[in-house]
């Protein structure tokens, strides 16, 4: 992660070899991967008590992410697409990639289903969040005694087509 000169962090995105998406985080797929860390609680700006760690890479075509997610206890429900129950624990992924106002956003629960939408700030409240936009996320997790980890794909060519 860098600081560019609009004072915005950034988040280099290497090219790797596709990683196998089966919820496991092999880190002999994942070593060229950015290493993320550092997050912040929810609605605060400290750091979690409970820090996941998260890699980001892409293979020109597709965007790859992995995370594990520390947790005892993880609040999950079974839910549709675009169903997922904001009281879960969850993954959210947030994308600004071009200087329009708006953003992609992928959210999965530890049961893997996805809600994926578009965010555009400059709306009117009520009409922000464009739920047409279908990601074609393939999210896959697993649980254990530590948590949760998630793996996830996104073609590229997703983030260029609003609905």
């Amino acid at each position: 992660m860098y600081v560019a000169q609009d004072g915005q962090r950034r988040v280099r995105v290497p090219r790797i070899p596709a990683p196998l998406i089966d919820g496991k985080i092999d880190m002999t797929e994942w070593k060229q991967a950015s290493s993320l860390i550092g997050f912040l609680g929810l609605g605060v700006a400290t750091f979690s008590g409970r820090q996941p760690r998260a890699w980001i890479a892409h293979d020109k075509k597709t965007l790859f992410v992995a995370a594990h997610l520390p947790g005892k206890s993880i609040r999950v429900r079974k839910a549709e697409h675009d169903k997922v129950d904001w009281s879960d624990d969850l993954f959210e992924l947030y994308l600004d990639a071009d200087p329009s106002p708006t953003f992609h956003c992928i959210v999965a629960n530890a049961e893997g289903a996805v809600s994926d939408f578009i965010i555009n700030p400059a709306m009117a409240r009520g009409q922000r969040l464009n739920l047409r936009w279908n990601s074609q996320a393939v999210v896959k997790t697993i649980r254990d005694d530590s948590g949760w980890s998630l793996e996830l794909s996104v073609p590229l060519g997703t983030f260029s087509r609003e609905p």
